[in-house]
C-alpha cells in the first residue's frame, strides 16, 4: 500500500494557518455554480473544521493510499477524469474553495501530481444564519426533517408528488415526496417552525428552490454541519429556544420536551395510504402544553 509522508500533513496545517482570520465562505452565483465543474487543485483549501485537518486526527493514510491506487490505475489506463466523484467545494473570499468533502481525495491527487479535479461547489448556510432564524422566531415548537433520507425521492423509495418540469428537471432530478409541500405549510399553520438538514451539502438555494416549486416554505436550513465543530452550539441554540422540539423520519414522530427531556415516539403507519397526512394526524394527537 502506497505511504503518503507526513510532510503532507504539515503542508496542510501551513495553508490552514496561512488563511486563518483572512478568508471566510462566501455565496457563489448561480452560473458558477452551474458552470464550474472543474478547479486547480492549487486553488482548493482543506477545511480547518474537518477532522482531516485536527491535529489530534488527522488524515486517514491507509485511505489515502487506497485512493493513491485507484487514481494511479487509471492514469496508467489513461481513463479520464482520475477522480470521478465530485469534491464538494465552498467558495472563499480570498478565492479559491475550501474543501467541504473529499479531502484524501484531494490529497492523494495531489501526491500524484494531478492538476484538476471534479467540483460540485455549494453554498452552506452560515452559522450567523442559523442563530438569527432561531432566535428571531416567536414560536415555541419545531419539526426538523432529513431533507436526503425522508423528503427528497426518486418515487421508487415513496410515492413522489408532482412531476417537475423542464428546464426545472434538469437541475432537480428528484422530487419531494407526496404532499410534503402541504405537510410543511400546515405544520407553520400550527404553530411550528419546519426546519431541514441535510448531510449531503445540498446548497440552501436547492432546497428553498425545490420547495418553492411544490408552494412551501421552511423556516430554516442546516446543510453540511455534521462534521462541523459548531454544530453542538447549534443544538444547544434549539433547546434554549423550542420547549418542544419534533423530529420527523419514514417510520417514526419523536418529539421532545427539551426542558423536562421527556420524550414521546409513535410510529407512523407504513402501510397508510398519505404519509404526510399520517404525520399531521400524530402531530394533533400530541400533548403539547404552550404558556401563552
Amino acid at each position: 500500500m502506497a505511504v503518503v509522508s507526513e510532510d503532507f500533513q504539515k503542508l496542510v496545517l501551513d495553508d490552514i494557518k496561512t488563511y486563518a482570520g483572512l478568508s471566510e465562505p462566501v455565496k457563489a452565483g448561480v452560473l458558477e455554480r452551474m458552470f464550474v465543474h472543474n478547479a486547480l487543485l492549487k486553488r482548493l483549501h482543506p477545511n480547518p473544521e474537518d477532522e482531516f485537518s485536527m491535529t489530534e486526527v488527522g488524515p486517514h493514510y491507509g485511505i489515502v493510499g487506497d485512493y493513491l491506487s485507484v487514481f494511479k490505475r487509471r492514469m496508467d489506463l489513461n481513463q479520464k477524469p482520475y477522480m470521478e466523484e465530485k469534491l464538494m467545494v465552498e467558495k472563499m473570499s480570498t478565492g479559491g474553495y475550501m474543501i467541504l468533502n473529499g479531502h484524501h481525495r484531494w490529497m492523494a491527487a495531489c501526491r500524484l501530481g494531478i492538476k484538476k479535479a471534479p467540483v460540485q461547489i455549494v453554498n452552506v448556510t452560515p452559522e450567523k444564519e442559523i442563530f438569527e432564524n432561531i432566535n428571531n422566531s416567536d414560536r415555541l415548537m419545531c419539526v426538523s426533517f432529513d431533507f436526503d433520507e425522508v423528503l427528497l425521492t426518486d418515487g421508487i423509495r415513496c410515492p413522489k408528488d408532482k412531476n417537475i418540469r423542464f428546464p426545472l428537471n434538469r437541475i432537480y432530478k428528484k422530487g419531494l415526496r407526496k404532499n410534503a409541500g402541504v405537510l410543511a405549510n400546515e405544520l407553520q399553520k400550527m404553530g411550528f417552525d419546519v426546519w431541514i438538514y441535510t448531510v449531503n451539502y445540498h446548497s440552501t438555494e436547492y432546497i428553498n428552490g425545490l420547495m418553492k416549486i411544490h408552494k412551501a416554505t421552511v423556516n430554516g436550513i442546516v446543510n453540511g454541519l455534521g462534521g462541523k465543530k459548531g454544530n453542538s452550539h447549534i443544538k444547544e441554540a434549539f433547546v434554549k429556544k423550542y420547549k418542544y422540539s419534533i423530529h420527523v423520519d419514514n417510520d417514526m414522530v419523536l418529539c421532545v420536551n427539551t426542558a423536562t427531556k421527556e420524550y414521546e415516539s409513535v410510529d407512523i403507519d407504513s402501510n397508510g395510504a398519505d404519509w404526510s397526512a399520517e404525520v399531521i394526524n400524530i402531530i394533533r394527537g400530541l400533548n403539547l402544553e404552550i404558556e401563552k
